[in-house]
């Protein structure tokens, strides 16, 4: 019975071991011939001086690649001793040597012990010994030496040095092998004091698409790593917060979008948002923010209580922006365009633009006209070219039917007196008739939370004409609002941007692109979101909408197809692999570019950010 036991036994171990083990194994000086395949033992002798987390993760997640990683902890005590004689041994060897690359390396030892005792004696870090070694594998000599390629010079890019185990490739064949521990002999040259941060951040499951160190969640890389985003770091090609997020209508912008705004509110960010769709209703009130109506009409709310399920408490909140109101300048830059000029002659220049948008065929003579009449008025009101407006309420402010009335009573005198009759005509609607809803009244809009949502969804229906100028007023104020503090974070939203295009008077594109640009001097970034990017590419307006694609440091494409997609590759220089990818995205995933960076995510939202975006992202 028991010879019987015993041959059982052996025939099941030997079939374990033909199952697990390779049909042949072949060692040579630099690589090996493990079955039908090809590989070689590398090991990091050099790291980088100083490391983030997931530093290591390019090289540990590369394809055909496998990497053992080794982490022995020692005591702090005596590795500062020896550190701190080997720094005496190479300032020796530095000062007294004539050999100029022994003299290098004794500088390079000495500096790289300094940061060392810096992180362990300072920051009060525990130190190790860490050995890290990469096993390339290729099914011939060809694939091995291209797969090799790759992993040096993705070493040299994080200032890694690998060498290979000459004549040590069956012991780091044994170190690399999950059944076995690091071969003493591979320990030995090998062997490297890393700090425990170093070590963690480079385990193989340490990885991240792209990270500031610190900052918010944006997205995952396609291998799952984090992209953890500081969006008000300044440094190199990112010298703006601002952001383009462009794509096909249902491929997850306003997702993708809401979700970046959660991770910015979670940080103290304050955010204002121009919602023509109403889509951050609820949103905002999951945030406990102010959402106001901006779009004006506000007798027909009875009307529309009746026939929507809406939340009429939101709806009551009505806001109302007075276009004869001042804003005050806040700026002190000899730089800035505005510096030095009155609030007044500032405003002017912006009611000009509103007036041209609001009122259809006014010629040039009848602008100049109603400028002037607007002066006077503001004049009857105690207003000057040397009035500063922080020292005025919105009570203090004549408002559009006043200027009405104006215009009637210069109506009566003989000088331009058609062109005045033609101006009464004109500013009826929008200071005595439908209009007047949303442009006769003092200003009573207010920023009180942290987040605000400017919904114009009622002008849909309105006209071009209505819709543009509101939404030139709305910028206005919101610009006030962002450039109050410098050192306030704030973001403005701007939904479906593509409503503000106007060839014919692009003044609105303008001060929203020199927003774009303005924005850095503050703590403040300007979100351009669009499915379209053919409308910003017009010919007629291509100076004044294309700059607000480019100077944003952060641009987020969703897929897209047809001339959109054409344009969008030749406006950011799209690889053939990128014009692919983007052509056939689906929903969630993009092209995310990070200055000069672009990365392939997948927003994968979780649960609890769904409960606050809503529905469908939607209302």
């Amino acid at each position: 019975m028991k010879k019987n036991r015993k041959v059982q036994r052996q025939s099941t171990d030997n079939a374990l071991l033909n199952m697990v083990t390779p049909m042949g194994l072949s060692f040579k000086r630099r690589k090996f011939i493990i079955g039908d395949c090809y590989s070689r033992i590398y090991a990091v002798t050099k790291y980088p001086p100083s490391t983030k987390y997931g530093w290591f993760s390019g090289i540990a997640n590369m394809r055909s690649t496998i990497v053992s990683q080794t982490f022995i902890p020692m005591d702090n005590g005596k590795l500062i001793e020896g550190i701190a004689r080997n720094i005496m041994t190479n300032r020796s060897i530095a000062q007294s040597t004539s050999d100029p690359l022994e003299q290098q390396n004794a500088e390079q030892g000495i500096e790289e012990g300094q940061n060392l005792l810096r992180q362990i004696d300072l920051l009060g870090e525990s130190v190790g010994y860490m050995v890290n070694l990469i096993m390339p594998i290729g099914r011939n000599p060809r694939e091995l030496e291209k797969i090799s390629d790759s992993i040096l010079s993705k070493s040299a890019s994080i200032n890694c040095r690998i060498e290979t185990m000459n004549d040590m490739q069956k012991q780091g064949f044994k170190t690399v092998s999950p059944h076995h521990l690091c071969e003493p002999k591979i320990f030995k040259v090998a062997k490297r004091i890393v700090p425990t941060p170093t070590f963690v951040g480079g385990l193989s499951f340490s990885r991240t698409g792209y990270s500031d160190g610190k900052g918010s969640w944006m997205a995952n890389d396609t291998l799952g790593g984090l992209v953890l985003l500081d969006i008000w770091k300044k440094q190199g090609e990112r010298t703006n917060s601002n952001f383009v997020i462009l794509g096909s209508s249902g491929r997850g912008k306003s997702t993708a979008l809401k979700n970046i705004l959660i991770s910015e509110y979670l940080i103290g960010t304050k955010i204002f948002i121009i919602d023509p769709e109403r889509e951050f209703q609820n949103f905002t009130k999951n945030l406990d923010g102010d959402w106001i109506n901006c779009g004006g009409n506000r007798k027909q709310h009875d009307q529309r209580e009746q026939q929507q399920e809406i939340n009429l408490s939101l709806l009551k909140n009505d806001g109302m922006i007075n276009p004869l109101n001042l804003i005050a300048n806040l700026s002190n830059d000899e730089d800035d365009e505005d510096s030095g000029i009155g609030d007044l002659a500032k405003h002017m220049k912006k009611l000009e633009v509103f007036l041209s948008l609001a009122l259809k065929g006014i010629t040039d003579i009848q602008l100049a006209l109603l400028k002037e009449t607007a002066i006077e008025l503001y004049a009857d009101f105690n207003i000057d070219w040397n009035t500063d407006a922080r020292t005025l309420s919105a009570k203090d402010y004549p408002i559009m039917s006043d200027l009405y009335n104006k215009l009637k009573e210069k109506e009566k005198g003989r000088k331009h007196k058609q062109e005045y009759e033609t101006l009464i005509a004109l500013l009826m609607d929008i200071a005595v008739g439908s209009d007047s809803f949303s442009w006769n009244g003092i200003t009573t809009i207010q920023a009180n939370k942290q987040v605000v949502c400017l919904d114009t969804h009622e002008l849909q229906d309105a006209s071009d004409r209505v819709k543009k100028a509101q939404y030139f007023n709305v910028l206005n104020w919101a610009w006030e609002q962002m450039s109050k503090n410098r050192k306030e974070k704030v973001l403005l939203v701007a939904d479906e941007a593509y409503l503000m295009i106007d060839p014919k008077i692009p003044q609105s594109l303008i001060f929203l692109r020199n927003v774009a640009k303005r924005a850095r001097k503050y703590q403040a970034g300007i979100m351009i979101v669009s499915h379209s990017v053919t409308d910003f590419l017009h010919e007629s307006i291509k100076n004044y909408a294309q700059p607000l694609l480019d100077i944003p440091s952060y641009k987020l494409m969703f897929g897209c197809e047809g001339k959109d997609l054409q344009e969008l590759g030749e406006l950011y220089n799209f690889t053939d692999t990128e014009r692919e990818l983007v052509a056939t995205y689906g929903k969630g995933q993009a092209l995310f570019q990070i200055g000069n960076n672009r990365i392939p995510v997948k927003i994968d939202i979780p649960q609890y950010r769904f409960d606050v975006i809503g529905e469908g992202g939607g209302v």
